[in-house]
């Protein structure tokens, strides 16, 4: 199930230092079991930015993750799209339930629907990398059904193979 936010929603969504802002919803980053990575983002702050900066066109649209507590795969899995098609030019459909299974697995349990954590998304990318949805189609209702090998051979050939940490100041995620 898909659906897409409207031109006027994104005019109302603001990024803040308190955190994301969608009307009167300030949504925070999770802080819980914050693991810091090996290195931190340090950006060229010698160039001025742009007063404005639109990503939208290369987005994949809004996907629903339904009753599923999979909204950290969602987002990472978009994030990663995004990268793919700003550098390949085509959209690439990445699997979210691949993503989640992996992250749950990262986490010590795959029978248990309780979400994951940004860092076990971000392991399981550079573990297991991230495979194509036709190969590992998403369903709400399903968790714990580890993918197939085939899966895994695809996600091999799209692994992260660095992450950063970015601080969390407006300034340093507009660079």
């Amino acid at each position: 199930i898909r659906s897409q936010i409207t031109d006027d929603d994104y005019q109302n969504i603001e990024l803040t230092e308190d955190g994301l802002q969608f009307a009167n919803t300030i949504f925070k980053t999770n802080k819980t079991r914050n693991t810091p990575l090996a290195e931190t983002y340090k950006p060229d702050m010698t160039e001025p930015l742009p007063p404005a900066v639109g990503l939208r066109s290369r987005f994949p649209i809004i996907k629903n993750q339904g009753q599923q507590g999979s909204c950290t795969a969602f987002s990472m899995v978009s994030v990663f799209e995004y990268f793919l098609m700003r550098l390949s030019g085509s959209y690439t459909d990445l699997s979210e339930a691949f993503t989640y299974f992996n992250s749950r697995k990262q986490a010590g349990n795959t029978e248990i629907d309780e979400g994951a954590t940004f860092n076990d998304v971000l392991k399981a990318t550079i573990d297991s990398g991230l495979c194509v949805e036709s190969l590992c189609p998403y369903d709400e209702h399903t968790y714990n059904v580890e993918p197939s090998e085939e899966s895994y051979a695809d996600g091999s050939t799209r692994k992260v193979t660095e992450a950063k940490n970015v601080e969390i100041n407006i300034q340093h995620i507009k660079c």
